[in-house]
């Protein structure tokens, strides 16, 4: 009853007092994550409200704090004046430089870089999409099983 079991299981262990780490394979492992973003957005269909609890006010929240957080930065350096403008830039360039060296240690295409702020707004894009199925279906599909939502709450 949990779509969203791998990031449970995550704060279980947090929860529990214990750590987590994560390893790096890029030389040993491949693995294509979905072949397209139509296959990608309908797989997140599953599990991303239940991410949220099921809560449009936390999906609100997190939408805001996106935008905030991942826009804000890229477009005050050329809408900004002052102090800001000067923050901005720095924001900026503390982002991209973090992103293309994400990008080259794990190998990926560095032309996906610039794709950045469209992409938040994509992820952001599929979260309200989810939600919005989800209520309007009252609940999601799931290993070939409908679940509805009244089932899903009662196991948050």
């Amino acid at each position: 009853m949990r779509p969203d079991d791998d990031i449970r299981l995550g704060q279980v262990i947090k929860g529990r007092g214990f750590r987590q780490i994560a390893v790096g394979a890029m030389e040993n492992l491949k693995v294509e994550w979905y072949p397209s973003l139509r296959v990608c957005i309908l797989a997140f269909e599953k599990n991303m409200f239940a991410g949220f609890d099921y809560s449009l006010v936390k999906l609100f929240a997190l939408s805001a704090v996106g935008i905030v957080l991942h826009t804000v930065p890229t477009l005050a350096p050329w809408f900004a004046t002052g102090i800001w403008k000067a923050m901005g830039i720095t924001s900026f360039a503390a982002i991209y430089i973090t992103l293309f060296a994400a990008f080259r240690l794990a190998k990926a295409p560095l032309w996906c870089v610039p794709f950045y702020v469209p992409a938040t707004f994509l992820i952001i894009f599929i979260f309200w999409r989810t939600a919005i199925l989800n209520i309007w279906r009252g609940g999601l599909h799931w290993r070939g099983t409908f679940y509805s939502l009244e089932e899903l709450k009662k196991n948050k």
